[in-house]
């Protein structure tokens, strides 16, 4: 990440001419640029970004997001250093990379950024007219996935300016102006993400292949299709239904920016996709809004990972019950259910009797299919809304809220107790305790557990 630097050299007068075309560094009033930085801050995961262009002298902001447009020499610019790379420059933290520690925006003359990365703006000939950068106040990863995503989106963004530089040099060429947007829809095409354009009233005008690909039939020959570009629309909690009047494209073109609203497409128990839609206004000169564009990334895939995290961290991995952390919290659930409606809970601890024999004797596979069938015979005898947890080892808990009587008690370990002689073949030492008023879920828990010790102490010789 990084290397010696070596001095710049002159630019040459094909970028000379780019930066006198482009005005002096002010950005063009175009939706796709501040798209292209969206897009670059969410494949980073940094708080800001900007094209910036570099001349002999000085780094000229064409365009922000999350930083005011600045004029920078060459000597403070960071953008003006990294590109003489020949790829993408990153740095996790450049307080702790001694070729950048001294620069003004990272050691508080000007700034204090941490991570920081930089896609030139490459021609054909090889010169570096600009850059797409992303930077952070707090340290950053990229994987090579990532820092690839942030060279193309360095590409769109170059197509873009050049796009503009032609505009400005023969607005009236209708072949270039052609040949422009079939190089944008290959260019929008190309990208990861979905993106839409809508006119002033929010009804879609353009999208991309991704979205073209999720709507199906309802996007067809370049234009809507009379029905909804996507169907079964809702909110993050998958079940309230999107209001048509407060989607973020609607929003958009009312003059909001919306940034990463969770939505759910497809129907309740269904196929569905999780994205999170980005939305901005499209404004003419004169601040009129003319429409909007979304962007859409599709986190599906995201979200069913941190679902399958959050059930290894609460599910005990051999029997799938709840483990430790979970029962803890299904008696407090329990706790404050008595203190609200007064309904006690019954607490069962429950060791298998004989369980190490098996395991020293058949070994562990024996062990852990013991474990299995025990399992099975607990979850066989309790409702639905009781939890059957395992503890560890070959100890488990059966939490049965609403029970509140020594006979329910009592019931409880006569039905667990034939339960796991019949079905697991095993037995158990079970002890119970009522929940009290007064009680946390660690002594109810502990009290239950005594419970248990003095049984197993009763059955013995």
């Amino acid at each position: 990440m990084t290397a010696t630097l070596r001095p710049l050299t002159a630019r040459s007068e094909v970028q000379r001419d780019a930066l006198r075309e482009l005005g002096s560094g002010q950005a063009p009033e175009q939706a796709e640029l501040h798209a292209v930085l969206r897009l670059a801050a969410a494949v980073t995961g940094a708080a800001h970004a900007a094209v910036n262009l570099l001349d002999d002298e000085e780094q000229v902001t064409l365009v922000g997001l999350g930083a005011e447009p600045c004029r920078v020499s060459q000597e403070d610019s960071l953008c003006a250093r990294t590109s003489v790379r020949p790829g993408v420059f990153w740095g996790a933290d450049l307080r702790a990379d001694p070729d950048h520690a001294g620069n003004a925006f990272v050691d508080g003359r000007i700034g204090r950024l941490r991570f920081f990365a930089s896609a030139p703006l490459r021609t054909t000939d090889g010169d570096v007219i600009g850059t797409v950068c992303t930077w952070d106040d707090e340290v950053r990863e990229l994987t090579p996935e990532q820092v690839d995503r942030l060279a193309d989106l360095a590409e769109v963004a170059l197509a873009l300016v050049d796009r503009y530089r032609a505009a400005r040099v023969a607005e009236a060429a209708s072949a270039e102006l052609s040949r422009a947007r079939a190089f944008d829809r290959a260019l929008l095409d190309s990208l990861s993400v979905g993106v839409v354009a809508s006119d002033a009233e929010g009804r879609p005008t353009r999208v991309n292949r991704i979205v073209a690909d999720w709507a199906g039939d309802r996007w067809g020959g370049g234009r809507l299709v009379d029905a909804p570009l996507f169907e079964d629309l809702y909110l993050a909690d998958g079940v309230t239904p999107v209001d048509p009047r407060s989607g973020p494209l609607q929003r958009a073109v009312r003059g909001e920016q919306v940034r990463d609203v969770e939505l759910v497409a497809g129907r309740p128990g269904g196929l569905r996709r999780v994205t999170l839609a980005t939305a901005e206004p499209i404004h003419d000169d004169d601040g009129t809004v003319l429409g909007g564009v979304i962007t859409i990334r599709d986190i599906t895939e995201q979200r069913e990972l941190e679902a399958k995290l959050r059930e290894a961290a609460l599910h005990d991995p051999l029997t799938g019950l709840p483990n430790r952390a979970l029962v803890v919290d299904r008696v407090e659930q329990a706790l404050r259910v008595q203190r609200r409606d007064r309904t006690p809970t019954v607490v069962a601890y429950c060791d298998l009797d004989g369980f190490k024999a098996i395991n020293d004797t058949a070994g562990h596979d024996a062990g852990d299919a013991a474990l299995l069938r025990a399992a099975d015979a607990l979850r066989s005898v309790v409702r639905p809304s009781d939890t059957v947890g395992r503890m560890g080892g070959d100890e488990f808990v059966v939490v049965c809220p609403g029970m509140g009587t020594a006979r329910d008690a009592a019931e409880l370990v006569a039905r667990i107790e034939s339960a796991l002689a019949t079905g697991a073949g095993l037995r158990g030492s079970c002890g119970t305790a009522l929940s009290r008023p007064a009680d946390t879920a660690d002594s109810l828990l502990r009290r239950a557990d005594e419970a248990m010790y003095a049984v197993k102490r009763g059955r013995r010789p």
